[in-house]
């Protein structure tokens, strides 16, 4: 038996500014249900956000496409728990999505604030 240690593969980014983890982390934070004054701000919000700051901040802008593609299956998922309603499963799912949509943005923004990636679980991913 030998003693090697078998190397782990940690991501690391390495360099991010603290004004990049703050508008990745923004991004996340902003599709927050308690956020929303407006139809669809959950998807707005980090779009606005993504846009302007893409270009110059690639850690924002690898954030900025996972909170997207996250908010748009969520947008996706409600469609289809509201006509499932009709059913009562609908009534089930709604409750379920919003912990989700708390839940998962905020371990999202509390790792981009760390200055880690973070790849949301179930998320269809339009943007790449």
């Amino acid at each position: 038996m030998s003693d090697e240690t078998i190397p782990v593969s940690v991501e690391v980014v390495p360099d991010v500014t603290q004004e990049a983890r703050l508008y990745a982390a923004a991004c996340h934070f902003a599709g927050l249900p308690i956020f929303i004054t407006f139809a669809l701000a959950n998807v707005v919000a980090p779009l606005v956000i993504w846009l302007i700051k893409k270009d110059t901040m690639p850690f924002v802008d690898a954030h900025g496409k996972e909170s997207l593609n996250f908010q748009l299956t969520m947008l996706i998922a409600y469609i289809v728990a509201a006509m499932l309603v009709c059913v009562y499963i609908g009534v089930v799912l709604i409750p379920a999505l919003v912990i989700v949509q708390v839940i998962f943005p905020l371990i999202a923004g509390i790792s981009a604030y760390d200055g880690k990636p973070y790849k949301y679980p179930l998320t269809i991913r339009m943007i790449q």
